[in-house]
């Protein structure tokens, strides 16, 4: 095993993965309360540095299929599918299966579901080019919080590869939206249910990083 290559690892155990969804639905509702609450009164589309909340409409979420990564990455290649790039395939799960194979997710010496970080944007581009878009272009990068901003601001979901993030360990999620108004949060789909959830940022290690996908 190759134990220089950052990996992002899940629970694959079907009672602990219930339980883990069971857990993040409790911890996320006292604070998605609160932050729902400002929504209601606050506009959540285009720029958003002024008023503290950005958030893209649309996002889709899946639950966990053959590794987060390629999940995660399915979210954003199909939220680009009904924004004007029609050509992926017709269901979510044969995209995140192509994903998973484009990343090598799970072939040894990878454990199930587990994807190397070298493999994320190559495996996007590499889907992509597959359905007539070789525009697209992916990159990961160290995450920054003024990048998150600005993919957000442009209506740009993400790859949020997590290391040690707390909560949810090595794992990668989704991202769609942020909160800045006391302190900075980031607003995901994190692939154990269908429900938007927030991590409070940096509360990860150094390691973790973002792919963002730009068409």
């Amino acid at each position: 095993v190759d134990l220089g290559e950052s990996r992002v690892e899940i629970p694959i155990d079907e009672k602990d993965l219930l339980e883990e969804q069971q857990m993040k639905k409790q911890e996320a509702n006292a604070l998605w309360d609160v932050l729902e609450e400002k929504m209601v009164t606050t506009s959540l589309e285009g720029p958003a540095s002024s008023r503290g909340l950005g958030w893209i409409s649309g996002v889709p979420a899946y639950l966990w299929r053959c590794g987060c990564t390629p999940t995660a990455a399915g979210m954003v290649l199909m939220y680009w599918d009904s924004h004007g790039y029609p050509d992926f395939p017709e269901h979510h799960n044969d995209t995140i299966d192509e994903l998973g194979v484009a990343m090598h997710t799970g072939v040894p010496p990878r454990p199930d579901g587990w994807t190397y970080n070298s493999d994320v944007a190559p495996g996007i581009e590499e889907v992509c080019d597959n359905h007539n878009y070789p525009g697209f272009v992916a990159q990961l990068e160290p995450i920054e919080w003024n990048r998150v901003k600005e993919e957000v601001d442009a209506s740009r979901p993400f790859v949020l590869i997590l290391q040690q993030g707390v909560g949810y360990g090595d794992h990668a999620v989704t991202g769609l939206g942020y909160s800045d108004y006391d302190e900075d949060y980031v607003f995901i789909h994190d692939t154990y249910d269908e429900s938007t959830h927030t991590i409070l940022y940096d509360n990860w290690g150094p390691g973790t990083k973002m792919t963002w996908v730009m068409p």
